[in-house]
């Protein structure tokens, strides 16, 4: 074998050890890529896992925030009170205060403690016609203190087809602490109107309106014939001087002349004033048509 074969066959070979050492080195290269590609696909998959969870707390907060501002705005407010005494006082007061003529018993079912708040859940079991127990249900909603209604059963009472038995279940809250606005509650001022609120009665399956008050002919008063009173007649009467305190007046029915200071009293009335500017006395006199000012002016004969 000459020399330049043996170099041909040896650098061959070393190419080939090469191309071997190669092939197995870019198989772990590859291998060590995927598994690096693998892991960074699943990186960036919990990465948008974790922005959609940011993005969806920075929603809650958003929401909370809102909540929490009409909270402050609502209507409808928590409190703390003493439970269940004040939710059955309360309950009476809409009734006592809005005449609605009910009966009922109160249950206090279930007490669960938050970390705010405490929930009581409440059973009125009562009975009364259909109006009331829709005015007290009415009252409930449109008051500010928060109540859930959670279930609502009636049905016709079998002592009076006009009345009908029911029972409601109320959901009452009581701050733990108060944590919220300290306004004062301001209870409804308007009176609820049944008929426009309601109008349908599902007991008696009808619409009703509201009755039209009756109105009675008034009588016509007869004018109070007033009893001569021996005084002067102003509206019978002429200004015919003016002093410095004193205004002389005469009668127009039988002539005489009387003088009068101002808080003296003329028939009906009082001169109230003298005024010299205008040469003129003004009379405040009471009559059956009312109180009215009387001006009599100086006559020039």
């Amino acid at each position: 074998m000459t020399y330049a074969k043996r170099n041909n066959l040896t650098i061959s070979g070393i190419l080939v050890l090469l191309t071997i050492i190669g092939f197995f080195w870019y198989r772990s290269e590859v291998k060590a890529l995927d598994e690096l590609t693998a892991q960074t696909q699943q990186l960036e998959s919990r990465l948008n896992e974790d922005l959609q969870v940011t993005d969806t707390f920075g929603q809650f907060q958003v929401e909370r925030d809102s909540l929490e501002k009409k909270l402050v705005r609502s209507s409808k407010k928590l409190i703390n009170a003493v439970e269940p005494t004040f939710s059955l006082s309360y309950i009476n007061w809409l009734i006592e205060n809005y005449d609605i003529n009910l009966d009922f018993d109160f249950f206090l079912n279930e007490k669960k403690k938050g970390e705010n708040y405490q929930t009581f859940v409440y059973t009125l079991n009562g009975e009364g016609d259909y109006p009331n127990f829709c005015s007290l249900i009415w009252y409930i909603t449109h008051n500010p203190i928060l109540y859930n209604i959670k279930n609502v059963t009636l049905k016709r009472s079998d002592k009076d087809p006009n009345l009908l038995n029911f029972t409601v279940m109320l959901e009452g809250y009581s701050m733990s602490e108060a944590w919220e606005s300290g306004d004062d509650l301001a209870m409804v001022a308007t009176q609820l109107n049944w008929y426009s609120e309601f109008g349908y009665n599902a007991f008696s399956g009808r619409y009703q309106a509201e009755p039209k008050p009756t109105t009675a002919p008034v009588a016509r008063k007869k004018p109070v014939e007033r009893k001569p009173s021996g005084l002067l007649d102003v509206e019978k009467a002429s200004l015919i001087a003016i002093a410095n305190n004193k205004v002389y007046l005469r009668s127009k029915s039988d002539g005489k002349v009387v003088s009068l200071k101002v808080g003296d009293r003329v028939d009906g009335g009082t001169l109230q004033r003298i005024n010299h500017s205008m040469n003129q006395a003004e009379f405040e006199v009471t009559s059956s048509f009312g109180t009215r000012t009387v001006y009599l002016k100086l006559e020039y004969n």
